[in-house]
């Protein structure tokens, strides 16, 4: 709260010449009493809620069958001398036949 002695000058109002006090007239009487006696109160927004959901898509392969391309994303892995396709959980070793290379699903090594 600002006292009412308190005394507000800006760059259009001239301060008084000292020793001398001012008076302030009535319109600025109640803009001091308006500022004065009116609270502000402040509130924090509403917390942001975020909810994300992520959906993975897992495909089941049979062990033992052979597939003509690795599934997306999958990683090659060295173990034991032989290299391995790592998908998820799913291992699979390269085999070469007449046709070119294919991809066989095996245990893990």
């Amino acid at each position: 709260m600002i006292p009412r002695s308190t005394r507000f000058w800006t760059a259009a109002t001239a301060a008084p010449p000292s020793g001398q006090a001012s008076t302030p007239s009535s319109d600025e009487r109640r803009r001091l009493d308006a500022v004065s006696s009116s609270s502000v109160t402040a509130t924090a927004p509403p917390p942001v809620s975020t909810v994300s959901t992520v959906t993975t898509t897992t495909a089941s392969y049979a062990m033992g069958v052979s597939y003509a391309a690795l599934p997306a994303g999958s990683m090659a892995v060295n173990k034991n001398g032989t290299t391995y396709y790592l998908n998820g959980n799913t291992w699979f070793q390269p085999m070469f036949g007449a046709n070119g290379v294919h991809y066989q699903v095996v245990p893990a090594p």
